[in-house]
């Protein structure tokens, strides 16, 4: 008897220097997000520079990781095969409580009781013993 082939394994994010503090704060349950000290702006996705004044001078700090859904998409067919036992999954743009937005999937039970402006809360999933996905759930 034929062995069925090897599941696909999904990619685990890799850290580097720009983006280990942000893993770092997934591993101890935080979320984090960059604060420039020259301007003062909040920023997610973990950058080198401000994206409003240039600046070089950033810090991290933890956020409530509490927001609500600015928009969303149903995924049915995903894009790499590692996700077929997924799908249907929800695939949204979480606009969080400190003004900032964020990407993730959000974990529900039925993909069509989802709607703009849900309410949602982060929760972080273990990938690896250094890699804690940030997911989201209904709050």
């Amino acid at each position: 008897m034929a062995q069925a082939p090897p599941q696909p394994r999904k990619p685990i994010p890799v850290a580097d220097a720009v983006t280990q503090p942000f893993w770092d704060g997934t591993k101890e349950g935080e979320l984090r997000v960059q604060r420039c000290q020259a301007c003062g702006n909040r920023f997610f996705y973990p950058r080198e520079r401000c994206p409003t004044c240039l600046s070089d001078k950033l810090e991290w700090g933890a956020v409530s990781g509490k927001g609500r859904i600015y928009s969303f998409i149903v995924v049915r067919q995903p894009g790499n095969p590692a996700f077929n036992d997924d799908v249907p999954y929800i695939y949204a743009l979480i606009q969080l409580d400190e003004g900032m937005r964020m990407n993730g999937n959000v974990k529900v039970d039925d993909v069509e009781s989802v709607n703009i402006d849900d309410r949602v809360e982060v929760y972080f999933d273990k990938l690896s013993d250094d890699i804690f996905l940030p997911q989201w759930r209904p709050a």
